[in-house]
């Protein structure tokens, strides 16, 4: 992480990439950059088609919120399979397994957010 920190700001539809993947659906990943806070800071929003999921079950060192958007499905987490729907909210911690999987009919869209910690900016 070098450069300048990343500045208050809006990231409108219209700035990032939506990628057609055909065994999942349709996604757009930004990566924003150094916090002011010393986090590496990542967005994206995933429209999961029916009966899809985007990975397998995995883990990463960054802390994940997971908000989903509208559709509903399933939260493998941490060994468990918890339902989800429009409106939820989930935080997975450090190396806990996850995926989420579309159990519906419906496509299920859901943005997350990933930052990890670092070292503040100096100054």
């Amino acid at each position: 992480m070098s450069g300048e920190p990343l500045a208050s700001r809006v990231v409108n539809p219209d700035e990032v990439v939506l990628t057609e993947h055909p065994a999942i659906g349709r996604y757009a990943h930004t990566h924003l950059g150094r916090t002011p806070a010393g986090t590496d800071l990542e967005v994206g929003v995933l429209h999961l088609s029916p009966g899809a999921q985007a990975h397998p079950v995995h883990t990463h060192v960054e802390e994940e919120l997971i908000t989903v958007l509208d559709g509903c499905g399933t939260l493998h987490l941490d060994g468990t399979d918890q339902e989800v729907r429009a409106g939820a909210i989930t935080y997975i911690a450090p190396h806990v397994p996850h995926v989420l999987r579309n159990t519906s009919a419906e496509v299920l869209t859901y943005q997350w957010v990933k930052w990890r910690a670092g070292s503040p900016p100096a100054g």
